[in-house]
C-alpha cells in the first residue's frame, strides 16, 4: 500500500514546440487511516489539433476523467476497470459538447492514459501512444498498447514488407489509430484484471515525447536514479530528453509513481 507521503510526482516540457498541448494530473482517490493512500490516480493526455484546441482536448479530458472517478466512480463503488471505462465515455461527451459549442474546436483531439494504484494492483486505460512503462529490477517493459502506426509498421518489416532502414523515416509511424476526438474510440487498452505490484517498482507514465528516448536509455536513466525521489526521477528523464537535443523535440510530460522498497527507500 502507498504511504500517505508516497512518492509520485510529474514534470512537464514544452520541448521545441510553440504550444504546450500535454496536461497532467494526481489526484488521491481513497485515503485510509493514518494518511495511508489507498488508492491514487493520474491522469496524462497528449492533445493534437495546434494552437488552443490541443490543450483544450488534453485539459479537458484530464479534468473529465478524474471529475468522474472522483464524484461518480467511487460514489458508486464500481470496479476500477469499470469506472475508467465510463470516465472515457464520459470524456468523450465532454469532448463532442465542446466541439457543439465551439466549432472552432473541431479537429481537435488528445491520447490518454489514466492509471490507478489501489493497494498493491496497477490498473490503467489507455487511448493513443502515451506509454505505460514498469521498471522493475532492473529491467522495463512497456504495459500499454501502442495506438500509433508503429506496431503496424514493425510487423510490415518482419514480414519482409518494408525495408528496416526505411522505418525511421516513414511519413505514418506517428500517426495514430485511436484518440479522443468527441467520436467513438477507435481502440481502448483497459485490462480487466489489475497487474499486481512488488517492493520497488517504478511506473513511469509519460507523453510519446519521452520516447526520443530508446528503453534501453529510460532504463539506464532509471538505473542510476532508482533510488531518488519520485520528483527527481521524473527531473531527469525530462533533463535526459532535453540532453539528446532533438529538432523539434516534442512536449513532453513525465508522471512518477514509486512503489515503497521493503526497507522503507
Amino acid at each position: 500500500m502507498l504511504k500517505a507521503d508516497q512518492d509520485f510526482a510529474g514534470v512537464q516540457i514544452q520541448g521545441d514546440r510553440v504550444y504546450q498541448e500535454d496536461a497532467q494530473g494526481f489526484t488521491l482517490l481513497v485515503e485510509a487511516d493514518g494518511g495511508r493512500v489507498e488508492m491514487l490516480l493520474t491522469v496524462l493526455a497528449d492533445g493534437m489539433g495546434g494552437e488552443n484546441a490541443g490543450g483544450h482536448a488534453s485539459a479537458s479530458v484530464v479534468r473529465s476523467v478524474a471529475d468522474y472517478c472522483q464524484y461518480v466512480g467511487l460514489a458508486e463503488k464500481q470496479e476500477v476497470p469499470e469506472m475508467l471505462a465510463a470516465a472515457v465515455q464520459e470524456a468523450t461527451l465532454d469532448l463532442s459538447l465542446a466541439i457543439q459549442a465551439d466549432p472552432e474546436l473541431a479537429g481537435m483531439g488528445t491520447t490518454l492514459l489514466a492509471v490507478v494504484v489501489e493497494g498493491d494492483q496497477l490498473y490503467w486505460i489507455s487511448v493513443g501512444d502515451s506509454p505505460l512503462y514498469l521498471y522493475r529490477d532492473g529491467r522495463i517493459e512497456q504495459l500499454n498498447e501502442d495506438h500509433s502506426m508503429m506496431p503496424l509498421l514493425l510487423r510490415e518489416v518482419e514480414q519482409g514488407y518494408l525495408d528496416e532502414r526505411l522505418l525511421k523515416y516513414h511519413p505514418d509511424r506517428n500517426a495514430l489509430r485511436s484518440a479522443l476526438t468527441g467520436r467513438d474510440v477507435e481502440l481502448i487498452d483497459c485490462p480487466a484484471v489489475g497487474l499486481p505490484l512488488q517492493s520497488g517498482d517504478v511506473v513511469v507514465i509519460a507523453s510519446d515525447g519521452l520516447q526520443t528516448m530508446t528503453p534501453d536509455e529510460i532504463a539506464q536513466c532509471l538505473d542510476e536514479f532508482q533510488t531518488c525521489s519520485a520528483e527527481e526521477i521524473s527531473q531527469r528523464l525530462v533533463e535526459a530528453v532535453c540532453e539528446l537535443k532533438q529538432p523539434r523535440q516534442d512536449n513532453t510530460s513525465v508522471n512518477v509513481i514509486k512503489i515503497p522498497s521493503q526497507s522503507g527507500e
